[in-house]
């Protein structure tokens, strides 16, 4: 299930959103001896450790007391991030490498999916009708490809193997669509690929549709690395400076909340039925993605060189500065 980043977050005013308290209330401990966070949190698969380490107790062996609090997406996160009203928010990985890059002063903690080790199970797929000429990424030069939003992860995946495989970086021709139209102009014939994530990868192979390859790995192209962190947990450097302990004890939860998850997948189709109102039948069909809680910065550079040569990114990125580590 995808997570994108607005454009607005890329325009915010970091004046507006600071605070002369940028650990807000985390640091101040509760009655019962926990620290109280407060995580903004995109309701997709990228939430489900946080849903795990709410259920299974794993914050609180962590001294953390914490609140998940919906949001829309990043975008919406970002300001109380900022101001200290949320420590942490959830969010693709790609689009905040975009906001490291516009210089929004966040820093990846931990991850909370990743891609799975078949790319062939992977909850992003290149979807075609069966006998389209299109079998690996260079196929595509030429073709018309939906995608929900420009720079986001599966986007990404997709045009870096692609270049990979010696396409001309502009040889496709992108249209942005939501993902709930995309099977309809598929079957009408308006476009020749999509980039279908979770339902809708499950959805358009009810339709009829078949999968091409994987938006992050495709057969033999190795760009991206394997089980690739796609979704990240997410805080201020500000924060991060000042509550070291907090943020390690946050990592080390969403660590243990990952494996539980990567070993227990009935718990994470259930959680998806709770938490998303998703329908027992289609939770039984779609596929998973990988958890991993912890971050390299060697992935995440590979996305982020990749973002630099589309042109996503304007400065040369380092990763080691992208990536939190206690």
């Amino acid at each position: 299930m995808a997570l994108t980043l607005g454009a607005a977050t890329l325009a915010l005013s970091l004046a507006a959103c600071t605070s002369d308290d940028p650990a807000g209330d985390a640091a101040s401990a509760s009655t019962d001896g926990l620290t109280p966070i407060t995580v903004g949190a995109v309701f997709t698969t990228a939430a489900v450790p946080l849903w795990i380490a709410e259920d299974q107790g794993i914050f609180e062996e962590y001294g953390l007391d914490v609140t998940i609090t919906q949001s829309p997406n990043f975008a919406a996160s970002a300001p109380s991030l900022l101001n200290g009203q949320m420590q942490f928010a959830n969010a693709a990985t790609a689009p905040i490498i975009t906001a490291i890059d516009n210089d929004l002063p966040i820093q990846i903690v931990a991850g909370v999916q990743a891609e799975p080790a078949d790319p062939t199970l992977g909850d992003d797929q290149v979807m075609i009708a069966e006998g389209t000429d299109i079998t690996r990424p260079a196929d595509l030069e030429g073709k018309t490809v939906a995608v929900n939003a420009v720079g986001s992860g599966p986007y990404v995946g997709v045009m870096a193997n692609y270049l990979a495989d010696g396409g001309a970086p502009d040889g496709i021709n992108w249209v942005v669509m939501n993902l709930n139209e995309q099977i309809p102009a598929l079957e009408d014939g308006q476009v020749d690929a999509i980039i279908a994530s979770e339902p809708f990868r499950a959805a358009a192979a009810d339709a009829g549709f078949v999968a091409a390859f994987n938006a992050y790995r495709a057969p033999g192209i190795d760009v991206i690395p394997a089980e690739f962190t796609d979704a990240v947990l997410v805080a201020s450097t500000e924060y991060l400076t000042n509550n070291p302990d907090i943020a390690e004890a946050m990592r080390n939860a969403m660590i243990d909340a990952n494996e539980y998850a990567q070993n227990n997948p009935d718990a994470v189709r259930a959680l998806l039925v709770q938490e998303l109102d998703l329908d027992q039948a289609v939770a039984d069909t779609i596929y998973l993605p990988g958890f991993r809680g912890e971050v390299e910065p060697a992935d995440v550079q590979a996305m982020a060189d990749a973002m630099l040569e589309m042109g996503l990114i304007a400065n040369e990125p380092d990763a080691t500065e992208m990536v939190w580590l206690p």
